[in-house]
């Protein structure tokens, strides 16, 4: 399941940009928080969630499996 970030959770420390093992998370530096660039290849390692301290990055089913919007 792809990631994604909280943007009222995250103080933008990077941590998930640092541990992405395939460089989708991103840095938005307009508004300094993290953001998953490309959800599709994602690789599923959720690093990106057990390493943010603010626990702003969450995943979110497929939406073959649950119709997106409702987050």
């Amino acid at each position: 399941m792809p990631t994604l970030v909280y943007a009222s959770l995250c103080k933008g420390c990077g941590k998930c940009v640092d541990i992405c093992p395939a460089d989708n998370m991103q840095y938005n530096p307009k508004n300094r928080k993290g953001y998953n660039a490309d959800p599709i290849s994602c690789a599923e390692c959720m690093n990106c969630v057990k390493y943010c301290p603010e626990h702003a990055v969450d995943v979110r089913p497929y939406s073959d499996f649950a119709p997106l919007g409702l987050e």
